[in-house]
């Protein structure tokens, strides 16, 4: 069965009029279950009653409802450069620091304090009756350039790595590591992996299933160890970014071999085509035409996952593309 899944806005919900006819056409087009965006940047996104309210809205319109949060904060305006999103982090959370010692604005280091107040989102989200709940993007020690070694190097992690090696490396010998990739640079993406861990472990409860959202290729490099998070969160769901967000790029991936490699390497790493979820993406709004990002779910579809997480940064897709979707999957 074929299992088509959008996020939800939850101020559209309650105080937009126009978002029901989109979410007619949602409906019309196979979405089953809506994920309203519930948390970002280390701050809810409406009242909690207000969250509550429109999840039982959007269930009165016939979808399963579940939760996505944004757990770590996001690299600038990279949700939806149309419009203005407040990207800031909370005074108690400590900045993301790069190899050369810069803060990492939008992104925070995974430290104590950032997993205590995603467990307590979670709590909230269980409390309130989701059943799932996705952390996105960029739940992560890096931001793009998937080729490059990443991590947090603040001096509490660099302090944390040295103390588990004996070791006194300094900020500049990491880098180096990274740069030329060394025994070294293993032990660091070990460390940075187990950070990542660490935080699926302690937020995953007992009454709400947690899953993470993995970028193209993987993601070792950038703190994301599929395997240990197995390990650690059995019941863990996996939604999987595959690239490609524009027709450029989508049209220029010959025969789509490089799409369809990911997808296949992400499916045998996951390791359990039931918690897959290949994320569909058209970013920035309108890049990616209706017709292709069709194609992109199909190519999904053709490797046995079955359920298609459609996403669009945060702008709602236009009614093009769910009569896209209407005319292909329910002839």
């Amino acid at each position: 069965m074929i299992n088509f899944h959008y996020f939800a806005d939850v101020k559209k919900t309650l105080y937009d009029d126009s978002y029901m006819h989109t979410l007619s056409l949602m409906k019309k087009a196979g979405v089953g279950t809506l994920w309203p965006i519930i948390y970002t940047s280390g701050k809810y996104i409406a009242d909690k009653e207000e969250i509550i309210a429109a999840k039982k809205i959007l269930e009165s319109e016939g979808f399963k409802v579940n939760a996505i949060t944004i757990p770590v904060g996001h690299p600038g305006n990279s949700l939806n450069p149309e419009e203005f999103i407040d990207l800031s982090l909370p005074n108690s959370w400590n900045y993301r620091v790069t190899a050369d010692g810069e803060k990492d604005y939008f992104c925070a280091c995974v430290d104590d304090t950032v997993i205590n107040d995603n467990k307590e989102v979670v709590e909230f989200c269980r409390n309130a009756g989701f059943k799932q709940l996705f952390f996105d993007d960029d739940l992560r020690m890096g931001n793009y350039s998937e080729d490059i070694i990443r991590g947090c190097f603040c001096e509490n992690c660099i302090n944390e790595f040295n103390k588990i090696h004996n070791t006194s490396y300094t900020r500049k010998d990491l880098s180096h590591a990274c740069k030329i990739k060394n025994d070294i640079a293993e032990k660091w993406i070990t460390y940075n992996c187990s950070k990542i861990t660490k935080f699926m472990k302690e937020t995953s409860i007992d009454g709400i299933q947690t899953g993470i959202m993995v970028m193209h290729n993987g993601g070792r490099y950038h703190g994301i160890d599929i395997v240990d998070i197995k390990n650690a969160v059995p019941n863990c769901l996996f939604r999987v970014g595959q690239g490609h967000f524009d027709d450029i790029s989508f049209e220029n991936d010959t025969n789509h071999e490089n799409e369809i490699s990911s997808i296949k390497n992400h499916i045998n790493i996951i390791n359990d085509i039931n918690v897959c979820y290949s994320e569909t993406t058209v970013f920035p709004p309108h890049a990616l035409s209706p017709e292709n990002l069709v194609k992109k779910a199909k190519l999904a579809l053709e490797q046995g996952i079955n359920n298609i997480f459609l996403m669009s940064g945060t702008w709602v897709m236009s009614d093009e593309y769910w009569q896209a979707f209407i005319n292909e999957f329910t002839k």
